[in-house]
């Protein structure tokens, strides 16, 4: 691998965009009408059926565009425009709404803790992901490249002009706190802190980045950092925060030298990038070190699972291999015809994982259940009608989906409670930093905005503002209030904050690799 450091920078006026849209394979399409696997073959796999339900289709002409787990949500994607989200655990459907002219949606889905965006007839809709109500709408010159990322503050749209737009975005409230005092809700801008910059109903434009790179796949994002991959293994990584309006940070570039045949994936701060050398690389996103590469044999031919502690990496001979996420090194070894394998050459795609087993399907659709710790096959059962896989890294619940709009969900059946399959990771990350013992003198009275913007630049922390909570308790937003700092002495960074934000009447809560401010609760009185 090659890396060399490139200083370039680009300011780019016109959104100038073209049509791409990923490939769907032959399978994917198929309209089938497939019945729910029967109480006796579940008995046998040791599942249990949790739910079924269906999504309302337009006939066989319509089917599953996108379905993705995103936290405790199933986001369903239809041809027709049909946009659910379910609760995956239970499967009720907590709303459903027609986005654009049937039939020319893009199979890009994004969302944040906010909303849930959509591609329709060259317009990026945001849609309030507790109500489904569409907030703003923001046309564009043309279609896009492949799904925008979204973070809890911005969104990044690759084009087919090779240029990288990114954009603030608005969210919504009602707090009269933040509008002024207007009854009527509005869609206001915020930065990190919670502070509101501008009024508006539509993104707002901050940097763009010329590329030079076929922007085939979704940009990867870290807390820090955006990475775009092109399939010819170009890799370029930005800041996402510019150093002045309009401007981005190139962080590194380098080339591959070879084709990158999968959509990358990334997890906290490492991207990991399937090729046809047959090689997974896994790759910092801050500084492009190389971390390690897994040879597998052959092209990298599915893009790569990453769970806790492991992952799932196909290639086309060799099948599924799991992975140690630290290090790279395989994890299976499974004897065959004298011989030790790395990986279940049966197995073609992951759909989920216990602690105990690895459910998969092969290249006809077939469920496997594998042993998780040696890879080896135990039970089958052909679940080929069901054409839409939906690949879950989150939790250890089984999906089936058809494009009639049946969807059951399975698990197993000693695993009565959802298991998290990823939380350890930005969980434990966060939890280390506020354990560490820190030194401040006491400080003067100052707004708790600028308290904040300071903690976030010495200890690399993110704070949001949970503007619905105070909204919905009448409270004024809490960065405007005023608060000193107290002198802490080799104490925990954590207790250090709730001090801090006590005096505003407020607190926080882990959300992932991100502190949420949320009000305090008053004292139960004695």
């Amino acid at each position: 691998m090659r890396a060399t450091i490139v200083g370039m920078t680009a300011i780019v006026t016109v959104l100038s965009i073209g049509s791409f849209a990923p490939a769907q394979t032959h399978r994917r399409n198929i309209y089938s009408t497939p019945a729910p696997p029967p109480p006796e073959v579940l008995k046998r796999l040791n599942l249990h059926q949790a739910w079924r339900g269906y999504v309302p289709m337009d006939g066989q002409k319509d089917g599953l565009l996108y379905a993705a787990l995103d936290g405790k949500d199933l986001l369903i994607l239809t041809r027709s425009g049909l946009v659910t989200r379910l609760d995956a655990e239970t499967g009720v459907t907590h709303w459903r709404v027609r986005v654009g002219k049937p039939y020319t949606l893009l199979p890009y889905l994004a969302s944040n803790r906010r909303s849930v965006y959509v591609i329709a007839n060259a317009t990026i809709h945001s849609l309030n992901r507790d109500t489904g109500v569409d907030n703003w709408e923001y046309p564009l010159s043309g279609g896009i490249t492949a799904a925008p990322a979204v973070d809890k503050t911005r969104i990044f749209v690759p084009t087919a002009s090779s240029v990288l737009f990114a954009f603030n975005l608005p969210y919504f409230t009602s707090n009269p706190a933040l509008t002024g005092g207007a009854s009527t809700e509005s869609l206001v801008y915020s930065d990190t802190s919670g502070d509101v910059v501008e009024r508006t109903v539509t993104p707002r434009p901050i940097w763009t980045a010329r590329t030079n790179l076929l922007l085939a796949f979704r940009p990867l994002l870290s807390r820090r950092e955006i990475m775009v991959v092109s399939p010819d293994g170009k890799v370029i990584s930005y800041s996402k925060t510019p150093p002045a309006p309009g401007r981005t940070t190139e962080l590194f570039t380098f080339d591959l030298d070879h084709r990158i045949t999968v959509p990358p994936t990334a997890f906290a701060d490492t991207a990991y990038l399937g090729c046809d050398d047959s090689t997974l690389y896994a790759v910092n996103m801050r500084t492009g070190r190389l971390r390690w590469r897994h040879t597998a044999g052959t092209a990298i031919s599915r893009s790569p699972v990453i769970l806790d502690t492991d992952i799932y990496v196909t290639s086309e001979r060799e099948g599924l291999t799991r992975l140690d996420r630290d290090t790279g090194e395989p994890l299976w070894k499974l004897p065959q015809r004298g011989m030790v394998l790395e990986g279940n050459p049966k197995a073609d795609r992951f759909l989920a994982a216990n602690t105990r087993f690895v459910y998969a399907s092969d290249h006809s659709g077939r469920l496997l259940i594998l042993d998780r710790k040696r890879g080896t096959t135990l039970s089958s059962y052909d679940t080929s009608a069901f054409r839409f896989p939906i690949v879950n890294d989150i939790t250890d619940r089984l999906y089936l989906a058809a494009n009639d709009g049946l969807i059951v969900c399975l698990h197993d059946q000693d695993q009565r409670e959802p298991l998290m399959l990823r939380k350890a990771l930005q969980d434990i990350a966060l939890q280390k930093i506020l354990n560490e013992r820190i030194l401040e003198i006491a400080g003067r009275e100052t707004l708790l905005q600028e308290v904040l913007a300071d903690i976030e630049l010495r200890y690399d922390l993110d704070f949001v503002v949970d503007q619905h909570a105070f909204g919905e308790a009448r409270l004024p937003n809490p960065v405007t209030r005023s608060v000193r700092p107290p002198a802490w002495e080799n104490r925990p960074l954590g207790e250090y904050l709730k001090q801090i934000l006590a005096q505003a009447g407020a607190t926080y809560v882990s959300d992932q690799d991100t502190l949420l401010i949320v009000p305090l609760k008053p004292k139960a009185k004695e």
